[in-house]
This record gives C-alpha cells, sequence and structure tokens, in this order.
C-alpha cells in the first residue's frame, strides 16, 4: 500500500503542476488489517517491521490527502496482473477491465464522421505509434506484428502495407515521419537503405535527419501532413530547413492560400 500511496502523491504533485484541479486519491485494497492500521494510531509491537511504511501511509491518510477503502478479493482489479486466477474470477475482473476500452472505441466512433472508420488491433505490440508509420499510400510497420495486424491495417487505412527496419530500429513509428510529399527518417539511415527505402514507396524523396537538437526520435518531435509541420520547441533552424525542403511545406502553404 505504502508504494500505492507514493505513486499516488507523485501524480498528485503532477497534476499540481499542470493546473489540473487536485482530488483526493481513492487507495483500494482486500485485506482489511491493512486499512484498520492506516486509520488505528496505535501501533503494535508486532508491527515494528512495518513502522515506517504504516506511519507514512497514516499521515497521508489523517491529513486528508489520501484515502484507503477496502474491496473484496473477488473484485480486486490488480489481482489479474499479479496472481494466477481461476478461470471464473479471471474473466469477471477483465470484463471489468475491457469494458471502458470498448467504451472509449465507442467514444472514438461517436466523435468521428461516420466515414472515418475505428478498429481496435488486438496484438503483442500495442503502442501501434510506435510501431506503424504511414502516409495516404503506404504503411511501413514492424516486422513482427501478425498477419492479421497486416490484414486489418491493408483494410481499414487502404494502403499497401510494408513490413520495414529503419537504421535497424524495429520501431518504425519512432523513427519516422512521412507524408505523401516526403519523408523523415533516423539519421543513422545510409544512403544505400534511403534509396532502396524510396523505391519501396514509389519514389518518395526521403532524407536523415534529426529534430529537437539532435533527437533522433523522429516522431515524438514532428507531426506533419501534406500542408503543415509542428514540430517541438527545441528544433533548430538546420533541423527546420530540412524539414520544409523534405516535406515540401513553402510549396504547399503557397498552393493553399493560392486556392
Amino acid at each position: 500500500m505504502a508504494a500505492g500511496v507514493a505513486e499516488a502523491m507523485w501524480l498528485r504533485y503532477l497534476t499540481d503542476a499542470l493546473g489540473i484541479p487536485p482530488t483526493k486519491p481513492q487507495i483500494y485494497c482486500d485485506n482489511q488489517s491493512t486499512i484498520c492500521v492506516t486509520k488505528n494510531p496505535v501501533l503494535h509491537d508486532r508491527m515494528k517491521h512495518v513502522g515506517s511504511d504504516c506511519h507514512f501511509v497514516r499521515d497521508e491518510v489523517l491529513a486528508g490527502t489520501m484515502a484507503t477503502h477496502y474491496v473484496p478479493s473477488t473484485d480486486q482489479l490488480a489481482d489479474i496482473l499479479t496472481k494466477p486466477l481461476p478461470l471464473q474470477p479471471f474473466q469477471k475482473v477483465f470484463t471489468s477491465v475491457m469494458l471502458p476500452v470498448a467504451e472509449e472505441i465507442q467514444h472514438l466512433r461517436n466523435s468521428l464522421p461516420d466515414s472515418v472508420e475505428v478498429k481496435c488491433v488486438d496484438d503483442a505490440y500495442s503502442a501501434l505509434g510506435n510501431c506503424i508509420v504511414c502516409n495516404d499510400y503506404f504503411a511501413l510497420i514492424h516486422p513482427d506484428l501478425d498477419k492479421l495486424t497486416e490484414e486489418i491495417i491493408t483494410d481499414v487505412l487502404g494502403v499497401k502495407v510494408i513490413c520495414q527496419t529503419i537504421a535497424r530500429n524495429v520501431l518504425v513509428g519512432s523513427y519516422c515521419s512521412l507524408s505523401s510529399i516526403g519523408g523523415l527518417v533516423h539519421p543513422d539511415t545510409s544512403v544505400e537503405d534511403l534509396e532502396e527505402l524510396s523505391d519501396l514507396l514509389d519514389g518518395l524523396p526521403l532524407a536523415a535527419g534529426t529534430v529537437n537538437r539532435g533527437s533522433n526520435v523522429i516522431a515524438a518531435g514532428l507531426t506533419v501532413n501534406d500542408w503543415m509541420a509542428f514540430c517541438g520547441s527545441d528544433t533548430t533552424t538546420t533541423e527546420l530547413a530540412v524539414i520544409d525542403s523534405t516535406f515540401g511545406l513553402r510549396d504547399a502553404q503557397s498552393m493553399v492560400v493560392d486556392v
């Protein structure tokens, strides 16, 4: 419980720094003895070995910055991550955990035009933003994504899917940004690899470079489409010039203004 309280305190400090109105964290535990100890000022001799943790949690509870609650073991959602549950309890907890995911997907569908298709991918590599980079015609994907995920990407995005690495990195979504006009990739990408990748993308102009004053994690500091790019605040003038040239943003801006 002490570790959970410490994490909650860190999150509280973070939200305070971001200007988010504070709320009292609620700590749930399936051990009634532990709950009692956090609220009872008497510390028994048999509990000397947990004295420091006990005082740490109790001080937060007495100060009103935390609240502790008992939750039955059958309703303890954390057990799915820490214990080999029997089938029935596992299914109950799994359903409780996955329901918000289904609600979130439905919220996305309701918030977007009907013409936009939203699909949930069940893959071991769940951080898809790190594993996929695409433009209007092609998608470069992590080489180890399964075949079903590859088919879903093809159907939903309507693009040609290519299993690829960038400078020997499998996280293509992190080390590359693409538009329909050009692409920026990891600075360690060799000239031969650039030419080969450009050929795979039907001659799309590519450049090796950095963002945010030398960062090779391109996608962490650059979001781009065919008309505009947003870069991290530390991006240098030289890096901006490479991005501007690679993605043809001046020409795209002129076309938009002319239209």
